[in-house]
């Protein structure tokens, strides 16, 4: 249910995708959740020292001319001590953290605890470069891995970013 519930999320934030585009549903191994965007985004692993890596996806799409937008995705893989410690308070901690790396103010941070899973969720809107900007994020804590949502829709409103986040 809850992997149905975040691809679903990402859909609908995102926007139905055209004819020749090919939808790219991203389920790494170990994770609790999937996601599906409307074309393949760009994988890259991160690592710190020889074992310690994660994957981070990034979809990107630039509408027009000042017009994009940005999703950042990962799926880390803990143990249950590990998983427990993220309470839906420490949860609205960290996604309050991720905020003031974007320099914008958070105007609604909420979570909860429902079906054995956690979920916190943000929204913020500011300027940066003179240019209006929406940011999402989302922290969803499952059984086995923490699964972290971070979205931007840049630029002004116009009837194509409009169409994304439809």
């Amino acid at each position: 249910m809850i992997r149905f519930l975040c691809g679903v999320t990402l859909l609908f934030l995102l926007f139905s995708t055209k004819a020749h585009a090919e939808s790219y549903t991203y389920a790494p191994e170990n994770c609790d959740f999937t996601i599906t965007f409307p074309e393949k985004p760009y994988v890259e692993k991160k690592c710190s020292g020889e074992k310690d890596c994660t994957e981070v996806v990034t979809f990107t799409k630039v509408l027009d001319i000042g017009s994009s937008v940005n999703f950042r995705v990962t799926c880390i893989s803990l143990a249950e001590k590990e998983l427990a410690k993220y309470t839906p308070e420490v949860m609205k901690t960290t996604l309050g953290e991720m905020l003031k790396q974007t320099n914008l103010e958070a105007y609604n941070i909420d979570a909860e605890e429902k079906d054995g899973y956690k979920r916190a969720g943000s929204v913020s809107l500011g300027k940066r470069n003179d240019q209006d900007i929406l940011h999402t994020g989302q922290l969803w804590v499952g059984k086995k891995s923490l699964f972290t949502m971070e979205g931007e829709m840049l630029g002004a409103s116009s009837d194509k970013l409009n169409q994304l986040f439809a």
